[in-house]
């Protein structure tokens, strides 16, 4: 074994590495960093970046093959010895190890873990791991020899690009069944792809960064352009994220986080540059940050500031203080930039500035707010993963997987019942770590990414001078402003090109090494041999799950979209083909099972009951199979309870169904399906106890108030009591206050009520309605006005009332009171279209248009084909 510190040039891993298999590994890293970003399909795959993570880990794996290629060729161990293998070594062992401890622990859900491991693992090991190593075996660090590159080359070159794309709409294939094949746009990724491939070159550092420059700026301008409501690709704006642009990385978090990254190495290749050169660097990182900022992402603004202030501070040094203050300059104009930047006419109209506005306007008001109050909720359910496995957590990836089962008991709490989520992370890197691998894994972690920083910081300490140096800061910068970013709750460092672009960076810091350690030792002929083949095998492994996990995508998709388009047949069919691509992926089965319950519903309608019953058990195995791939969907539990229910499975029924309510106590047809299967076995005490709870969460649904009433005087029937009776009393009661329409809960009332003997003031309600009735035919208002005095008293929470009380108050032109009282109707009845129409009529008379118009838009949104408001809005004055 021998140890060589390598300066300078890099000369490869053999004679091999300068042929063709090192040609072949910089044309794949091309593709790795220039189309991996920007290619993007809407209408493949219902996760719209699947192609972007598939094609990435792909391409990591044939670099890591190519390294295996050379390696048996050359006969030679060649690896860089970096400061921080060990802890990285011991972290990933021990998050094996916690993911091995889980899947002993959770018998349950022993088949969710395998599919989420071999899910994490391959991101952790490819997209990470080996993402970090391939500056090392593939690219050469900045010296002397650097090439001399001009950015404006690349900024022409995005701009023709780029403007080449408004020709899109009308050059593509009008077949909307070609969802990848399009002449017009093969044409223009070949000119992309050949431009990667000849900027690479020869994998100088330098060469690698202009092509991620060019990137930045596509998806950053293009990103610019959905930020003020434009879209030169698709027909209608990608929108999935209330407005916020996603440019071509399907999530405003992961650009954002891939700018971030971008920007500090941007503005120091402009200091270290002069003249229009420079001013080509800075404008790359303008467009990087204008983009970030127009991603509506906080927590890459303040790591965006944390970079530029890191910046300044490691540049500190006399001699360089103008590159201090033009740092300085930076992290003021991104000051700036937040409080002027213009706000998006997209959906609802935000800018960066008020998006730290709302924050403080939440606080104010003391009302929930939904980014903050859904992290509580999330974080909440992490730190209850934390204690109760705090050694090793819930196992490496298993996030996603278990969070439902927390969640569950912050639902009946009425803050977070209305942000309930499916959470794939935890929002917070710190927290996302501690819940899956506890306090041992998250201090390893820790001491991982220290090490990781202090090796780059000795780096940067040991270059005095020149772009290398500039190049590790920015790295480093880079660094700080992820883990701000990360901490803050965007975590996009577990999601593949952000994290992909933050590992790759990570390598060629180390690569600026001025001593690169390399352990070089001789391939051993057995064990030597046998390691790099199971390495290899590793990646052709790697490569044939993204193959299957893309297929499965494609397909899932093509059925998901004619089970909408109704569809059922088609839809199965192709879901059928997902499945056998893959048969670990929980909505893929999921909306199988679906497909098969609504062909089997077809089937029984045309009385072919045999293959119903054939569908409905095709239905059932599917969601086993769903729940196998992840457990933590309780919709899923819910239709395999029904399926039971319909096979006449009761039992079985009802203990899905009963984990669906643990999981889910929001679910309000598991209560009434649930209910239904213990009254068939007469089981009223257990259906009484399950209506109590459902009444707690939907305290104004009066059909669980009527049946919870029902259920109290069938357990009277058997045990004679009048704390039963009067327990229905009180539910027959609150039914009808809810709903005074509802006439089997005021039979129910008034039958309950006389064997009590007592008089119920709620029985009056259809007299009063009626007096008030004749009282308006006969235009008598100051006596209707009595009537609905009684009617608003007897029934607070009831729109109509309110309505119809305010109605009576603006007849006798006592409009204020008209206006408060319609209001509360509204309140309480948001789409009660009556009172939006009639309030917009009390605001013309008092010349109050924009308020007019205001509620006569209301309408609309709740009836579209409204005339009467049309006419009205049509009415008003400009």
């Amino acid at each position: 074994m021998s140890k060589k510190r390598d300066h300078g040039h890099d000369k490869g891993n053999s004679s091999a590495a300068s042929g063709f298999s090192q040609r072949l590994a910089l044309w794949n890293i091309a593709v790795l960093q220039f189309v991996c970003p920007i290619l993007f399909f809407t209408n493949l795959t219902r996760n719209p970046y699947y192609t972007q993570i598939a094609l990435l880990n792909i391409s990591i794996s044939l670099c890591a093959l190519i390294w295996v290629y050379q390696t048996w060729r050359s006969g030679i161990w060649r690896w860089p010895r970096v400061s921080f293998e060990a802890p990285l070594l011991i972290f990933l062992i021990v998050g094996l190890l916690a993911t091995g401890i889980s899947w002993w622990a959770h018998e349950y859900v022993r088949f969710g873990i395998v599919y989420e491991g071999i899910r994490i693992w391959v991101f952790t090991l490819t997209n990470c791991c080996i993402a970090f190593y391939l500056p090392f075996f593939f690219t050469k660090k900045l010296d002397e020899s650097t090439p001399q590159l001009s950015i404006w080359a690349d900024i022409v070159f995005c701009v023709i690009w780029g403007f080449m794309w408004f020709g899109f709409h009308t050059m593509k294939n009008p077949n909307p069944n070609d969802l990848i094949w399009d002449p017009y746009g093969a044409f223009l990724w070949v000119l992309a792809i050949l431009y990667a491939v000849l900027r690479i070159k020869d994998g100088h550092t330098l060469r690698v960064y202009h092509v991620i420059f060019s990137v930045a700026m596509i998806a950053g301008g293009y990103g610019l352009l959905q930020y003020m409501g434009r879209d030169i690709i698709w027909s209608s704006p990608v929108q999935p994220y209330g407005g916020r642009p996603v440019s071509s990385f399907g999530n405003p978090n992961f650009m954002s986080s891939y700018l971030l990254m971008v920007c500090p190495i941007a503005t120091v290749f402009g200091f270290r540059s002069q003249g229009k050169q420079a001013w080509g660097y800075f404008l790359v990182a303008v467009i990087c940050v204008a983009s970030a900022l127009g991603t509506l992402t906080r927590s890459t603004y303040v790591g965006l500031l944390a970079a530029y202030l890191f910046l300044g501070f490691i540049l500190y040094k006399k001699e360089h203080l103008r590159y201090v203050k033009w740092a300085g300059i930076a992290l003021g104009c991104i000051f700036l930039l937040i409080l002027i930047f213009p706000a998006t006419p997209v959906k609802s109209v935000q800018s960066p500035l008020a998006r730290f506005q709302e924050v403080f306007e939440a606080i104010q008001s003391g009302k929930p707010y939904a980014p903050w109050h859904q992290r509580i909720l999330i974080w909440s359910s992490a730190w209850d993963m934390v204690q109760e496995r705090p050694l090793f957590g819930k196992g490496w990836g298993c996030f996603e997987l278990f969070y439902p089962f927390y969640q569950g008991q912050y639902m009946l709490t009425e803050l977070f019942a209305r942000f309930r989520t499916h959470a794939n992370n935890a929002h917070n890197i710190l927290l996302e770590v501690w819940a899956q691998v506890g306090f041992i894994g998250t201090g390893l972690a820790i001491l991982l990414m220290t090490n990781l920083f202090w090796g780059g910081w000795i780096i940067f300490r040991s270059k005095k001078e020149g772009l290398s140096r500039f190049l590790v800061g920015a790295l480093l910068a880079g660094f700080v402003g992820m883990m701000v970013d990360n901490f803050f709750g965007n975590v996009s460092i577990f999601f593949a090109v952000p994290a992909f672009l933050f590992w790759w960076n990570m390598g060629a810091l180390y690569k600026e090494a001025d001593q690169i350690v390399i352990q070089e030792k001789p391939v051993s002929p057995g064990l030597g041999r046998g390691l790099l083949f199971i390495f290899g095998v590793f990646c052709l492994l790697v490569m044939g799950y993204f193959v299957k996990r893309w297929n499965q995508e494609v397909y899932y998709f093509k059925g998901f979209k004619a089970s909408k388009a109704g569809q059922v047949e088609v839809s199965y069919k192709n879901l059928e083909k997902a499945f056998g691509w893959f048969e670990g992926e929980v909505n893929s089965n999921y909306e199988l099972g679906n497909s098969y319950s609504r062909f089997a519903k077809v089937m029984l309608d045309k009385k072919y009951k045999d293959q119903a019953r054939r569908f409905q058990e095709k239905a059932g195995d599917a969601y086993y199979a769903a729940i196998k791939a992840n457990p933590g969907y309780d919709e899923v539990y819910f239709n395999l309870g029904i399926i039971h229910s319909q096979l006449g499975e009761k039992d079985k029924a009802i203990e899905y169904l009963e984990m669906a309510l643990f999981m889910n106590p929001l679910l309000k047809d598991a209560y009434t399906s649930l209910a239904n299967l213990y009254l068939s076995k007469k089981d009223y005490a257990t259906v009484a106890g399950l209506f109590e709870k459902a009444v707690l969460t939907f305290s104004k649904d009066e059909e669980l108030w009527i049946n919870l009433g029902f259920v109290y005087t069938r357990l009277n029937e058997e045990k004679q009591g009048e704390e039963l009776k009067e327990k229905a009393y009180r539910a027959f009661r609150e039914a009808y206050r809810l709903n005074p329409q509802f006439k089997q809960a005021y039979s129910n009332l008034s039958l309950i009520s006389k064997d009590l003997g007592r008089s119920e003031p709620l029985l009056e309600v259809p007299l009063i309605t009626e007096r008030m009735k004749s009282s308006l035919k006969q235009r008598d208002y100051a006596s209707a006005y009595d009537q609905t005095k009684k009617l608003v008293a007897l029934l607070p929470d009831y729109a109509d009332a309110h309505l119809s009380h305010g109605n009576i108050l603006f007849y006798l032109e006592r409009n204020e009171e008209a206006i408060e009282e319609i209001k509360t109707a509204i309140k309480l009845k948001p789409g009660l279209v009556d009172a939006h129409m009639n309030l917009g009529k009390i605001y013309i008379k008092l010349k109050k248009f924009d308020l007019a118009r205001r509620h006569f838009s209301d309408v609309l949104k709740y009836d579209r084909k409204n005339a009467a408001a049309k006419a009205a809005l049509a009415s008003l004055p400009e």
